[in-house]
């Protein structure tokens, strides 16, 4: 059957299925990670917040790292639709705009703060998630390069952006000082 044909049909139920309980994994996981680091939690941990048994995980998720993968990609996501509707705007967004909406999203959900910076600081990830990881962090900065190009145009874009994420450098101290809560 044509690959667009089958993109287009609906899930059958049991796919249907399938894919609510990755969702459930991935929900549960998204909230432990964020009461716990990376290194703390576990696969039964997750699976015990979840209400099923550690076994229905593997069948989802190989390992940890994948399902650590997986709730980022899913919250990169939802940081990523918010910058895409800035960008659609038909006002120019303003670069202040676009930093406030990044340190809010990773202000009210600081466990993917904390996942971006495990990894980045860990450097222990399998060679595949390192290629998914990295795809996503291209995806969040081609987001903000647009925001660049649409603000100040091509040629200011670079410097512009060295300079935005300089600045965001100093996010665990606004999150400190801004909720009272300790820099991840």
């Amino acid at each position: 059957m044509n690959a667009d044909l089958m993109k287009a049909l609906p899930p059958s139920p049991m796919e249907s299925n399938r894919l609510a309980r990755k969702n459930i994994i991935v929900d549960a996981a998204e909230k432990v990670f964020a009461e716990k680091p990376f290194t703390k939690v576990s696969m039964r941990d997750i699976a015990k917040e979840a209400g099923i048994s550690p076994a229905l995980i593997y069948r989802h998720f190989p390992d940890q790292q994948h399902l650590f993968v997986e709730a980022f990609l899913r919250g990169t996501k939802r940081l990523i639709e918010q910058f895409t509707d800035l960008l659609s705007r038909d006002e120019k967004p303003q670069v202040e705009d676009a930093a406030d909406i990044f340190i809010a999203y990773l202000t009210d959900h600081d466990q993917y703060f904390k996942m971006m910076t495990h990894f980045m600081l860990e450097g222990t990830i399998h060679e595949g998630l390192l290629d998914k990881l990295n795809s996503i962090e291209r995806s969040m900065l081609d987001q903000f390069v647009r925001l660049f190009e649409k603000y100040r145009g091509k040629a200011q874009c670079q410097d512009d952006l060295t300079l935005f994420l300089c600045r965001l450098e100093r996010y665990p101290h606004h999150l400190q000082a801004a909720s009272g809560k300790e820099p991840p």
